[in-house]
């Protein structure tokens, strides 16, 4: 009987989740519609379909970071019997992942200022990965 009771609950969860309705409110400013496509890229952030593109420096700051993690990953490697310490690592690594995110935050807002959007349309999920998995066939 508790098998009952417990497929009902679940059923009666499912109705009342689905009877949820949420009113979001969305902020609109005169001036703000223009539908744009975006790509996203490894040395270039954003650009968009008009040719504008955002965080140029994104590659630059990204391989300099990773140079540096692996340098620091093979000396650690080399000294770790000697119990290396990794406060002035883990505080130089915070600081490179701060002026990563600095960057994504200050190029993504001036994106948002400059271009001025509606609508944003991106890659679909549907072709991402296609090529990885035609490759190991």
């Amino acid at each position: 009987m508790s098998g009952r009771r417990s497929e009902s609950r679940e059923e009666s969860e499912r109705e009342d989740f689905e009877a949820i309705r949420l009113d979001v409110r969305v902020r609109k400013r005169a001036g703000y519609a223009n539908v744009i496509g975006i790509a996203m890229g490894i040395n270039t952030m954003l650009t968009t379909d008009r040719g504008h593109c955002f965080g140029r420096d994104f590659g630059k700051l990204h391989d300099e970071y990773a140079a540096w993690v692996r340098i620091q990953a093979s000396r650690y490697h080399k000294n770790k019997t000697a119990n290396p310490g990794r406060k002035k690592y883990h505080a130089v690594r915070g600081r490179y992942e701060e002026c990563l995110h600095s960057d994504i935050n200050q190029e993504l807002n001036r994106f948002l200022r400059e271009e001025r959007l509606e609508i944003i349309y991106s890659e679909t999920s549907r072709y991402a990965g296609t090529d990885r998995e035609q490759k190991q066939k």
